[in-house]
C-alpha cells in the first residue's frame, strides 16, 4: 500500500491498495476513522482509503491489477 498527494487536493492523500493484506489494513483504518469530523485530516484520510478500497475491489473482481489514480 502506498500513498501520495491527491491532485487538486494536496491535503488529501491518495492511497493505493495492491495486496489482500493492505486491503484488510485499509478496512481496519476506516473503522478507526469512522467518527472523524467532516473536513478533518482524519476524514480526508478515511475518504482516501474508501476510494482505494473501491479501486482494489473493482480490479480484483475484474481480475486486473489495481489501477493507479491519476
Amino acid at each position: 500500500m502506498t500513498s501520495n498527494c491527491r491532485p487538486g487536493h494536496p491535503e488529501a492523500p491518495v492511497v493505493v491498495i495492491d495486496t489482500e493484506e493492505a486491503y484488510v489494513d485499509a478496512l481496519e483504518t476506516i473503522e478507526r476513522l469512522r467518527s472523524a469530523p467532516e473536513g478533518s485530516v482524519e476524514y480526508l484520510l478515511m475518504v482516501a482509503y474508501g476510494d482505494a478500497i473501491e479501486r482494489y475491489l473493482d480490479a480484483r473482481n475484474s481480475s486486473r491489477p489495481p489501477r493507479q489514480p491519476a
